[in-house]
């Protein structure tokens, strides 16, 4: 019995100890406060890499290790989607917003851009992440890929034909999204 009150006391003692110390931490604790006209250049910066690296809004660092290969037209929202190179050459297409982008590989310099608004498509097509697809037929090498038209709601499959200078498109096959109750 002695012993159990023995072990009682010093928990209790080692509690109390715990609390003293938890309410001295806080006290001595200090929170740093921004000036008002916390500013930094970052948070009005759009993520082009003409000062790399690039602070991203949640505090991660944007420094490419490669090359920097830029395309498209800095004034809309134009991103690579997907790319793949063209069989027995260095060229790499490059799937974007707007059209596809050919690029040298060796040189890192673009070779090309189709882009929809200039050739045989709708003029509010979009690349949509579909993937793209280069296939061989008769020595003439041809690239496929999806695109969508949001306004009118009809989505493409745009086959182009790369003469190792320029592409241009050869058709879109265009179908409707299907609804369909399940």
């Amino acid at each position: 019995m002695q012993r159990l009150y023995k072990n009682t006391t010093n928990n209790f003692h080692l509690f109390l100890f715990a609390i003293v110390v938890f309410f001295y931490s806080c006290k001595s604790a200090h929170s740093i406060r921004a000036p008002k006209n916390y500013h930094s250049f970052y948070d009005d910066s759009a993520l082009t890499l003409a000062n790399e690296p690039v602070l991203l809004p949640y505090n991660r660092f944007l420094n490419p290790a490669g090359t920097v290969v830029k395309f498209g037209d800095s004034a809309t929202e134009n991103h690579s989607l997907d790319c793949i190179t063209i069989p027995g050459e260095n060229v790499m297409v490059v799937e974007d917003r707007f059209g596809l982008t050919f690029i040298n590989v060796p040189d890192a310099k673009v070779l090309y851009h189709l882009n929809y608004e200039s050739d045989k498509t709708d003029e509010n097509l979009m690349s949509t992440y579909s993937g793209l697809k280069v296939i061989e037929m008769n020595n003439r090498k041809y690239i496929f890929w999806g695109a969508a038209n949001l306004g009118l709601k009809k989505s493409y499959i745009v086959e182009a034909e790369w003469n190792n200078q320029k592409a241009s498109i050869v058709d879109t096959f265009s179908f409707a999204p299907l609804s369909r109750h399940l």
